[in-house]
This record gives structure tokens, C-alpha cells and sequence, in this order.
């Protein structure tokens, strides 16, 4: 059974396919997604599954090869640490910052 997943959606621009091929004219949006959990593929199947409207060049989730790759960017990443890492990060400091 799958994991839950929280994905934030924000539609930026709407409008319409202008290159040529079989998405031509058909209605597509910048979205901006926001991805409170971490899932393998979780913006991929938010879009195509839960919501019906896949990235554009998802093969693997909308069959769509009416481009060479895959319309998923990232402006930022942000990476949250565990617990213990910041806790050894804090003792390193703390055994580094000896006077001498």
C-alpha cells in the first residue's frame, strides 16, 4: 500500500501548447508544486494520477514522447537533516572549538 504523500499545487500561467506535435493547442499551466513529503516520482504521480493533468514528456506516467525530455525543473532544493546528524554535526563543533 502506498505511503501518503502532501503536495502543494500553485497554478502560475495557464495556456496552450505552441509547439508543433500532438499536444499542439491543447491546454497546458506552469505549476509551481511544493512537496511536503518525500516520495520516489511523487510530483510525477501527484499530476498524472491524483490530479489527471501529467508533466509534459513524462513517458513513464503519460506516455507522452512528444518531447525529448521530461518539463520538471527545480528553481531550489532544499534538503532537511535528521536529528542525529545535527546532533553529531553539533558535537563536531563542538570537540573542533577547543582554544589550543
Amino acid at each position: 500500500m502506498p505511503r501518503p504523500t502532501l503536495t502543494e499545487v500553485r497554478v502560475e500561467v495557464r495556456g496552450h501548447y505552441a509547439l508543433p506535435g500532438p499536444l499542439a493547442g491543447k491546454e497546458v499551466a506552469i505549476v509551481r508544486l511544493f512537496p511536503h513529503t518525500g516520495r520516489r516520482h511523487q510530483l510525477r504521480v501527484v499530476m498524472a494520477e491524483a490530479l489527471g493533468h501529467p508533466i509534459v514528456g513524462d513517458v513513464a506516467y503519460a506516455g507522452d514522447l512528444s518531447t525529448y525530455r521530461l518539463m520538471l525543473h527545480a528553481e531550489a532544493v532544499t534538503l532537511m537533516r535528521r536529528e542525529e546528524e545535527e546532533e553529531e554535526d553539533e558535537a563536531e563543533g563542538a570537540a573542533g572549538s577547543g582554544g589550543g
